[in-house]
């Protein structure tokens, strides 16, 4: 895990500091063919963004499961399920009296409509059955299944899915601690540069609503980066500052004290 803009453009992950940044994927199905461009998922875990939706965009952004949702869509190539029309995929999870399958139980479908009441993909299976109309065109676990099957294949792998075996598979065990992640913390290249997160004020108060705040740093990165929008009081929460940057909002430049983490 790298700060400070380190290996920024290689990372799949990136973590935004911008609170007008709701989570979302550059490159569907970057996992399993070309793409338009570097595959990248972009968390906001300081999102307050909030777009009338089902759920609304921005909702539940630092929660793990919305990183779900989203490789969702770089991993395996799928749409969402509750657009275009605040649609919901898997209706039945809220009409079913099999518990496991109602929502927020362990079987209930599907993550790419909720992902914070369902933890598996749709299928044709009539439990966790999909419903057309939304950008997902079909089941989720037949977008799967033509991906990774091997068509006339024998010496590999078989794909099965819900419907084939008319069942779903629960939550497989934890892996044991040598085939955990190993995660590497790097960010020893500008130390002593990083502020705590400060309010800043803008001086024309309520004018300066929802104005795009930018920061330009000065020494330890060569780019501009937007950090959020000034709420009606024309105030903002910043993050991602390092002493001597410069914070500019479209009538200022703001002023903030700096506090160097530790």
């Amino acid at each position: 895990m790298a700060d400070d803009g380190q290996l920024y453009l290689a990372a799949e992950i990136q973590f935004k500091v911008d609170n007008y940044v709701w989570p979302h994927t550059t490159s569907p199905g970057g996992f399993l063919g070309s793409t338009s461009g570097l595959p990248h998922i972009y968390m906001a875990p300081f999102s307050d963004y909030i777009l009338v939706g089902n759920p609304p965009l921005g909702s539940g952004s630092d929660d793990p499961r919305t990183l779900v949702h989203e490789l969702g869509h770089l991993a395996f190539g799928l749409g969402d399920e509750y657009m275009p029309f605040n649609n919901q995929c898997t209706a039945v999870r809220n009409l079913t009296t099999a518990k496991d399958f109602k929502s927020s139980g362990p079987l209930a479908a599907c993550f790419m409509d909720s992902q914070f009441e369902s933890s598996k993909m749709c299928s044709a299976f009539a439990l966790s059955v999909h419903a057309t109309g939304n950008w997902q065109l079909d089941p989720c676990w037949s977008t799967v299944y033509r991906a990774y099957s091997d068509t006339g294949r024998t010496d590999r792998w078989i794909v099965t899915t819900p419907e084939a075996r008319q069942a779903m598979v629960r939550t497989l065990p934890l892996l044991p601690p040598g085939l955990q992640p190993d995660i590497k913390v790097n960010n020893k290249i500008y130390p002593g540069l990083l502020c705590k997160p400060v309010t800043v004020v803008d001086p024309h108060g309520a004018i300066a609503h929802d104005g795009t705040v930018w920061i330009h740093p000065q020494a330890w990165r060569n780019f501009d980066y937007t950090v959020g929008r000034l709420d009606s009081t024309g105030k903002l929460l910043v993050r991602g500052v390092h002493n001597g940057d410069v914070i500019q909002s479209p009538f200022a430049t703001l002023t903030f004290p700096c506090t160097i983490t530790q």
